[in-house]
């Protein structure tokens, strides 16, 4: 069923996987599992997945680095 909308709701997929991931950690066996079953099918998904993990760790390390620089300059 998933695998059907993948082509059409490819972005909102992705951010709700990336979404609970970073939300629901503990459930990130489940979630991977997904991602591969759906890699199974479109080669480049699992990848897309990593690209977009990548940007959101990066917005929160450039926030969390912004609050450092911060607090330190008073």
């Amino acid at each position: 069923m998933l695998e059907a909308d993948l082509s059409t709701y490819k972005g909102k997929i992705l951010k709700i996987l990336v979404d609970c991931a970073l939300k629901l950690p503990d459930k990130c066996t489940i979630y991977t599992t997904l991602i591969g079953l759906l890699n199974t099918k479109n080669y480049n998904f699992g990848g897309e997945v990593i690209i977009l993990c990548f940007k959101e760790l990066d917005k929160v390390l450039k926030s969390c680095a912004s609050l450092n620089i911060s607090r330190f300059s008073a």
